[in-house]
């Protein structure tokens, strides 16, 4: 989850749910250095938004225990 503020900057970065911690801190650092994002709107004025992205790994590799995810879908929704 993150919200997106009235500047249009990303803020408050929080993993729901992650099965490795590393994704889940990835997916964080990937997003604070994005671009300003457009700011909701509500009755014609700037607002705060909640977004949440949901990310969607498969295995590409398996081998010796070690799996190499690879992205297979994100998932951006508004609530």
């Amino acid at each position: 989850m993150f919200i997106v503020e009235k500047d249009g900057s990303l803020s408050y970065f929080k993993p729901i749910e992650s099965s490795k911690n590393e994704l889940g801190e990835e997916l964080i650092r990937v997003f604070k250095t994005a671009e300003k994002w457009s700011p909701g709107m509500q009755n014609e004025k700037l607002t705060t938004t909640r977004y949440l992205a949901v990310l969607s790994i498969k295995a590409d590799t398996i081998s010796k225990n070690l799996i190499t995810p690879g992205i297979d879908a994100i998932s951006i929704t508004k609530y």
